[in-house]
């Protein structure tokens, strides 16, 4: 049975409050923290996808599968040090939870997860819809899940609620964002990782940056991905960000070098040409077995 959704604000308190288990399977791997009116670096900065763009496609966060995970009922607590409104004293707060849907029942290690609030990339209009073709076995190790479109379906795979907003909406921002990580019976899995995390030794976030986990590089282990906490040394603010794809460096040429190493999480999915031969083989097998 899934979890029924707990208020914004309760489940907030209790994701900085509860600590996380080890070696968590799913982390967060970068934000976007870039206000509408400005881009990266003014404009020295780009993204792998939107490329230098007022905003860098407004709203979204992108996740990390370390280990084959069962993501039906998950939670995704944000919090931000921005009041609601001025002189409130309350910070904006949320929780994308992800549904029963069958595409969250075997998620795998490798796999990137973005979540972005819009169809059109911030009003970019760049084509940041929901797209679920993912396929490990084919080489697609991404999902896109675009949460206002989502909102919209009647069984959609993923709902969200906010103390400042509608159905389908959340905020990233600059100011001490954080994302904490629950499964389905509210056991925090990743504590509450970003700028404003305890723990956190990275510089500060500015409105034209982003925020992204730099690695683990060449010859990255599992035990390397799975050493990754709040208060990794390998998160940083950054001006080259990546919507949708492995984490890089941003080259002066404007080129992007990749920074993270994900084979070790990978490789138990085998290629497609051999996944296709082991197919072909088992059928073999399989009629060879039966004629007998």
């Amino acid at each position: 049975m899934l979890m029924t959704p707990r208020p914004v604000a309760l489940i907030a308190a209790a994701a900085l409050a509860a600590p996380a288990a080890s070696a968590a399977p799913v982390v967060l791997n970068e934000y976007n923290a870039v206000s509408g009116s400005k881009q990266l670096d003014d404009g020295a900065g780009a993204d792998a996808f939107f490329g230098t763009i007022d905003g860098n496609g407004g709203n979204w966060f992108e996740l990390l599968v370390i280990e084959d995970t069962d993501l039906r009922g998950w939670q995704l607590a944000w919090t931000e040090a921005e009041e609601t409104f001025t002189g409130s004293g309350i910070n904006t707060a949320g929780t994308l939870t992800l549904t029963g849907d069958a595409l969250w029942s075997d998620v795998k290690a490798g796999s990137l997860i973005t979540f972005i609030e819009t169809a059109d990339g911030g009003g970019s209009l760049l084509d940041t819809s929901t797209d679920t073709s993912y396929d490990p076995v084919a080489g697609d190790w991404t999902i896109n899940v675009a949460t206002r479109e989502e909102a919209g379906k009647a069984a959609g795979l993923v709902t969200t609620t906010t103390n400042d907003g509608s159905p389908g909406d959340f905020s990233v921002g600059n100011e001490d964002w954080t994302l904490t990580i629950l499964d389905a019976g509210g056991v925090v899995r990743a504590a509450a990782t970003g700028e404003g995390a305890p723990g956190y030794a990275g510089d500060k976030v500015n409105s034209r940056e982003g925020f992204a986990l730099e690695g683990p590089g060449a010859g990255a282990t599992l035990a390397d991905f799975q050493a990754i906490g709040a208060d990794s040394s390998l998160y940083d603010d950054t001006s080259g960000t990546t919507y949708g794809s492995l984490n890089a460096d941003l080259q002066p040429d404007g080129s992007f070098v990749i920074e993270q190493d994900v084979s070790a999480l990978r490789n138990q999915i085998p290629e497609p040409g051999t996944a296709a031969l082991a197919a072909a083989g088992l059928g073999l097998l399989a009629s060879r077995r039966r004629r007998g």
